[in-house]
């Protein structure tokens, strides 16, 4: 009892004196936050429940915290260079700075689908970054990689092999395909709703295993985009309801510039600067 006493005043003591130190620190309100916060990580032991009891050694837990405190100093940099290149969304302007960042930097999503795009504060956000890659103008490394958990529905048709089914090396533009699937599936849902995703899943299913035999949901006959998904985008547009101006456009990049063969594909800045053209003929007071 009186040994525990004493371990949780040494503790408590251990993580109020460099507190009191960063008080005096000559830095700004936010910056000396982040360093208290980092101190205060250490409280995370404190409500761990009993690592013995869970079968788990005091020492790992007390390491683990470690790392994560040793890594926190870096995780403001981290989080505001990848928020700048990859996690840009919705219609929010870019500085020339932003602008020059995305070109200098070479990125792969890879694994671009409905469920790893979220809506954070208004704007949609690319999330599961887990398959990323970013190159720098430096690197030495090539200008395809092989992506192998990219999932197959949205994976563009240079990305496996036909005779092997392996992964392929693909460029940037593999993601401008996908995105292209996931647009596809957006307007299905604008203009027909839940209902109109299950019957254009079905029609696309149904069209490869005419082609193949084989029972599968992807967008492309292994060269070229279904010719099911051009009629499909035919019917959104003749089902489109008085005063949607932009369904139609957004089908029309879709169509035109992303769901096509990788040679004619668009790099992402140019489809943005398309879909940046169907959006300007949004009104005013909208």
């Amino acid at each position: 009892m009186i040994r525990g006493s004493c371990d949780v005043a040494l503790n408590i003591y251990i993580l109020v004196l460099p507190l009191t130190q960063v008080a005096g620190l000559q830095m700004p309100r936010k910056k000396k936050l982040g360093v208290v916060a980092i101190f205060l990580t250490g409280l995370l032991l404190s409500f761990t429940p009993d690592p013995e009891a869970l079968y788990i050694r005091p020492k790992i837990v007390e390491n683990n915290i470690a790392i994560i405190c040793s890594c926190m100093p870096t995780l403001a940099a981290f989080w505001r260079h990848t928020s700048e290149a990859l996690l840009v969304g919705g219609r929010q302007k870019q500085s020339n700075s932003h602008i020059q960042f995305f070109n200098v930097l070479h990125n792969w999503h890879g694994d671009l689908k409905p469920t790893n795009i979220i809506l954070v504060g208004g704007h949609f956000k690319i999330s599961d970054l887990g398959e990323s890659v970013i190159q720098s103008p430096l690197s030495t490394s090539t200008s395809r990689i092989c992506l192998t958990v990219s999932t197959r529905t949205y994976a563009a048709p240079e990305a496996h092999s036909k005779e092997a089914n392996l992964p392929q090396p693909v460029a940037q533009v593999s993601d401008v395909w996908s995105l292209g699937c996931v647009l596809s599936l957006c307007a299905s849902f604008v203009v027909l709703g839940p209902p109109g995703i299950r019957e254009y899943t079905r029609r696309r299913q149904d069209a490869v295993r005419g082609l193949t035999g084989y029972y599968e949901d992807v967008f492309h006959d292994g060269a070229r985009v279904l010719p099911e998904a051009g009629r499909w985008h035919e019917r959104l547009r003749a089902s489109t309801v008085p005063g949607d101006i932009w369904t139609a456009g957004v089908l029309r990049v879709v169509e035109n510039w992303m769901l096509v063969p990788e040679e004619v594909r668009l790099p992402a800045c140019e489809v943005d600067a398309k879909m940046r053209e169907v959006f300007a003929l949004i009104p005013e007071e909208s």
